[in-house]
């Protein structure tokens, strides 16, 4: 989700950022071209889950060598960023990509959404443990991230001016216009983003953002939500990241490699035309002429887009996009400003209830519409509600703003009916308040849904005023 943060704040942030990133490099910069230190190089062909920076082994990272690995050769490195701090799990899912194409993958275990000074410290270390140990070609170092991760991979590569390049999956880049890079900049993107992700939109404006800028990006789209790509999307990303060094002139050009390249981008557009998505074939087909201007059949690829875009179904496209463009500007704004409404209200209302019911049920009849771009749009505002509940409650629950968290998991408990979790905090958020009566109905409904674990509930902290109350007892015997 795109910040809020007013132009003060954000002065206040980016000086932060700056000052944070000129100390750790100043650290990373002492090693950074040293060679390999001599260690035993770790397992091939097979992820580590935790390996501990020399410097500091508070902070460590996973790690993956493609089995081809030798330390006589320099090797391009992918630096990975989970909001989660998910580092094997990160990993993991570019795996496949690392050994088909030759690519060392470390993914930080302590780098996650909240604090921006941990994130940037942890992403040193690893840089800087990554190339004392192994032969990294510094031409060929990218980062890569998913969500509050992607922003990370980002902004290490504005301000650090080192990666030749990033995979951004779901998110874009922080701090808003700000932080996004500047003419002088030479790093490629490739975004990722479902159609079901509530950031969808923020990561289709990139793209003309970024293009504005003269840099080389390209958006690979999916039918997916706010999640980590299938492996075969990454694959892809990678594939693009080694034909970009190869038009750069970083690596020797591979022209069979180039020549099939264009061969599956081309049958991708005309996949996309034969599926009626003429908007997306378009953009494949400009992609098309900017990645391969000199392959022998590109005349007939410009034939191609100028009598797509002549089309009356092209316009169709085109114009059913800029629409769904901007209602669904309108609802996000007009449900975000609500949601915050109900946050501060003294009490969740029986009037602010009825409006969410009706709000949700009608995206959810949406989302059963035949009109596919309808459906994405629905998907992705259900979405951004989901997410943003379930961060207010958690958030509002460790703040001890018991009355917030009610707000954020009744809502919650609409999105998502048959959740577990979600009647259980909201339970907890009640009890919290001590409304026992709400939070008995709450804790019965969890139960029903299938809450079985006796132990979680009677050592819960939240419910230590009804130890004693029959009703909440009753409830402890249904449980295992």
């Amino acid at each position: 989700m795109k910040s809020g943060m007013n132009l003060q704040f954000k002065i206040r942030t980016l000086i932060h950022i700056f000052f944070l990133l000129t100390i750790n490099l100043a650290l990373y910069s002492q090693n950074s071209l040293h060679a390999v230190n001599g260690s035993a190089i770790p397992v091939k062909g097979t992820i580590i889950d935790t390996v501990k920076c020399k410097k500091n082994p508070d902070f460590s990272y996973a790690l993956y060598l493609p089995e081809g690995y030798n330390d006589a050769l320099k090797w391009p490195v992918i630096y990975i960023f989970d909001p989660g701090a998910r580092g094997s799990m990160a990993v993991t899912s570019f795996k496949r990509a690392a050994e088909h194409y030759g690519y060392i993958v470390a993914g930080s275990n302590d780098s996650r959404n909240g604090s921006l000074s941990n994130s940037i410290e942890a992403a040193n270390y690893m840089f800087d443990d990554v190339e004392n140990r192994f032969r990294i070609d510094l031409k060929r170092i990218y980062a890569a991230g998913f969500s509050g991760g992607s922003r990370i991979a980002a902004l290490m590569a504005v301000t650090t001016h080192r990666f030749a390049g990033v995979i951004g999956c779901g998110a874009g880049f922080p701090g808003g216009i700000e932080l996004l890079p500047g003419d002088s900049d030479s790093f490629v993107y490739i975004g990722v983003a479902g159609k079901k992700d509530m950031n969808y939109l923020e990561m289709s404006d990139l793209e003309q953002e970024l293009n504005s800028h003269k840099m080389v990006v390209r958006l690979i789209t999916t039918d997916a939500g706010h999640s980590w790509p299938d492996p075969e999307i990454l694959d892809n990303a990678v594939s693009w990241l080694e034909l970009q060094a190869m038009i750069k002139g970083i690596i020797p050009v591979d022209q069979a490699y180039i020549d099939n390249q264009f061969k599956d981008q081309t049958e991708q557009a005309v996949k996309m035309g034969m599926n009626g998505k003429w908007f997306e074939a378009a953009k494949q087909y400009r992609y098309l002429l900017r990645d391969f201007p000199n392959q022998p059949d590109i005349d007939q690829v410009r034939v191609r887009l100028d009598s797509i875009e002549k089309t009356n179904v092209y316009r169709k496209d085109e114009r059913s996009w800029n629409s769904i463009r901007t209602k669904e500007l309108s609802l996000s704004k007009t449900l975000m400003g609500s949601m915050y409404d109900a946050f501060l209200a003294e009490t969740f209302t029986d009037s602010i209830k009825v409006w969410w019911k009706g709000e949700i049920s009608s995206l959810k009849r949406v989302e059963r519409s035949q009109d596919a771009e309808k459906r994405y749009m629905a998907a992705r505002l259900l979405n951004l509600l989901t997410i943003q509940c379930m961060e207010e409650g958690r958030n509002s629950l460790n703040n001890n703003n018991y009355q917030k968290a009610v707000a954020a998991y009744q809502i919650l408990t609409m999105l998502q009916p048959d959740n577990v979790s979600s009647f259980y905090n909201l339970s907890r958020a009640y009890a919290f308040r001590n409304l026992k009566n709400e939070s008995i109905v709450a804790m019965a409904m969890a139960i029903k849904l299938g809450f079985k674990n006796r132990a979680i509930l009677e050592n819960d902290t939240a419910f230590l005023n009804f130890k004693n109350d029959r009703d909440y007892k009753m409830l402890l015997n249904k449980l295992q």
